[in-house]
């Protein structure tokens, strides 16, 4: 039963032909600097797709579910939460519209050794030591 600790989130995306392919990326803030760790990138196959985010101890799991099948992908997580004073999470829960080259924040989680922490729309924006992010860009342009 250890995936009752997990945090999971579902997401689905309809678009419509000017959507080519979607970026998912993974941002850590380490160094004093949010940096993206990894993405996976990909032409669009359908127009209807769901995403599944697990975030767990040491590591996030990506997947992609479609009518085909599902695609798994697992990022290793090195920020440690657990010694911070406080921790902000902020997930996506309502329906966003889909802006072409506009990044969509579907999860976030920062930590902070001071007594105060806000949670913001732009988690670039966040006084932190710590930190977690997960988006998703739609583009116009096929990846080569």
């Amino acid at each position: 039963l250890d995936i009752l600790d997990d945090e999971v989130m579902f997401y689905t995306y309809i678009t419509d032909e000017t959507v080519k392919s979607i970026d998912l990326q993974i941002w850590f803030y380490e160094n004093g600097e949010w940096t993206s760790a990894g993405n996976v990138k990909g032409n669009k196959e359908m127009t209807e797709r769901d995403i599944v985010l697990r975030v767990k101890d040491g590591e996030v799991d990506l997947i992609q579910v479609s009518e085909t099948g599902q695609s798994k992908y697992t990022f290793p997580v090195t920020q440690d939460f657990s010694g911070s004073l406080m921790t902000v999470e902020e997930r996506l829960q309502t329906t966003e519209p889909i802006v072409l080259e506009e990044e969509i924040v579907l999860y976030y989680k920062a930590a902070t050794d001071d007594n105060a922490i806000r949670s913001e729309t732009d988690f670039r924006e966040l006084n932190c030591s710590a930190g977690m992010a997960l988006t998703i860009t739609f583009s116009a342009e096929n990846v080569e």
